[in-house]
């Protein structure tokens, strides 16, 4: 299972070297109002709770956690071996 992607991959790539962002994550975040700071902090204190193969080659994980702040957010994400890709995210 070397190519298993985990939440504690997922943590690591996250501390280690850090997330992309699609445009249209970038987007939602503003209009959210919702920080990078506060995305990285749901991954690293979060749990996937789904996951699934969607049209990206790689699967996609919703992970919710929670923010600086403490509120909770739902993070959506895909991931491989060596990137984490947010593509959205939102508050429960």
């Amino acid at each position: 299972m070397e190519n298993y992607i985990g939440i504690e991959k997922i943590r690591y790539i996250c501390k280690v070297m850090g997330l992309q962002w699609t445009k249209h994550s970038l987007e939602k975040l503003r209009n959210r109002k919702i920080n990078c700071n506060d995305i990285k902090n749901a991954i690293i204190t979060g749990d996937i709770v789904e996951e699934f193969q969607g049209h990206f080659s790689s699967p996609i994980f919703h992970v919710i956690g929670s923010s600086e702040g403490g509120k909770f957010l739902r993070v959506v994400c895909t991931a491989n071996k060596n990137s984490v890709v947010v593509i959205t995210a939102y508050y429960l």
